[in-house]
């Protein structure tokens, strides 16, 4: 015996299909949408200096923030410490003796942490305009503290500083009615204005 065929069984049949076809669709949109939110979040997440960020003219792009520290300790800041000036007496001053300052820690820390507040979204924005317009960082130093070379200074110059003496009758010789004179010292003093 045949079977009668039931109707709308066709139309059970394309609904399903259109359905799962739209699951299918709504799917592949969410995946798309996790594929750009991970490739955002991994982007902005690192744990080194986004791309283009310079400090004084040295690329610390893909440095992490302890290492950009430790090169500059150990390659810039260091020797400017260690300079040193010699004065004509053979005494020798390094930049640290004489008050050397440096914000490189501040200026690194305010480099790496640049772009890196804000939602996602703008974080990620942040770090795509700085791989197209790099930025660079300028760390200020101070060679030398007045205060401390004028205390250098003092203390040199009374070292150096003597007061001149006059001549002295030493002695009369009362037979020949002559003086005999002791000799005075020029006296030195430091220009210290000069220094």
């Amino acid at each position: 015996k045949k079977r009668p065929r039931r109707k709308g069984h066709f139309a059970i049949t394309l609904l399903l299909l259109m359905l799962i076809g739209g699951v299918c669709v709504l799917g592949y949109r969410q995946n798309v949408r996790y594929v750009a939110f991970a490739e955002m979040k991994t982007a902005v997440n690192r744990q080194t200096f986004y791309q283009g960020t310079t400090v004084d003219g040295v690329d610390v792009s893909g440095m992490t923030l302890e290492q950009a520290l430790d090169y500059w300790e150990t390659n810039i800041e260091a020797p400017n410490r260690g300079r040193t000036v010699t004065l004509s007496n053979g005494t020798s001053y390094t930049a640290q003796e004489l008050g050397y300052q440096s914000d490189a820690q501040t200026v690194l820390t305010n480099a790496y942490s640049a772009g890196r507040s804000g939602s996602l979204e703008e974080r990620y924005q942040a770090l795509n305009e700085r791989a197209g317009q790099p930025a660079n960082y300028q760390i200020t130093r101070t060679m030398y503290d007045s205060q401390i070379i004028a205390a250098y200074v003092n203390q040199l110059a009374a070292e150096i500083d003597a007061p001149a003496t006059d001549a002295k009758i030493e002695s009369f010789d009362t037979s020949s009615f002559q003086f005999t004179f002791a000799e005075g010292t020029a006296g030195k003093k430091l220009d210290t204005d000069l220094l």
